[in-house]
């Protein structure tokens, strides 16, 4: 996600479901459907109702249909849950048309016994409700770099519990 942010692509549509790894375990980002680039401006804004993937969407999307590197770092908190997770759900028990009010009420996707707290720290940091309080995607390798010990390029669940 950073090489995309790095070339003013904005994906729109990260999830654990469009996630996928080759054979050396490296995480491949797939279904560019949604994606768009951005030049001199850094954000897009969507003209058209079309059918969203709501519960991986920041609220200035939800709200505004403005996406940008930004909504992309929200998506991909809730991605690095879902994987955390075990593929579970986000937001199992609050409905598509609930999930603004939930967010504007302060709540997020809660931690998980298997990720560890300074993990969880950052991942939470995607999700704040101020799109420029939230971390660039530069910022998120700088800070997960300096978390895990990279053995052969891949973690597993074990090493990191």
């Amino acid at each position: 996600m950073e090489y995309l942010s790095s070339c003013s692509i904005i994906h729109r549509d990260l999830a654990a479901r469009n996630c996928m790894l080759n054979s050396n375990m490296t995480v491949k980002i797939a279904d560019f459907g949604m994606a768009r680039f951005i030049n001199e401006e850094s954000y897009y804004r969507q003209q058209s109702d079309t059918p969203i993937p709501v519960k991986w969407m920041a609220p200035e999307s939800l709200l505004q249909k403005i996406y940008s590197e930004k909504s992309d770092v929200w998506s991909f908190g809730v991605t690095s849950w879902e994987v955390f997770s075990l593929g579970k759900s986000p937001y199992a028990n609050t409905t598509n048309v609930g999930i603004v009010d939930h967010l504007r009420n302060g709540h997020r996707l809660p931690p998980l016994a298997v990720c560890p707290s300074n993990t969880f720290e950052v991942i939470y940091s995607c999700w704040l409700w101020a799109e420029n309080e939230r971390p660039t995607f530069k910022n998120l390798w700088e800070k997960l770099n300096k978390l895990f010990d990279w053995h052969f390029g891949y973690l597993t669940i074990e090493e990191i519990s």
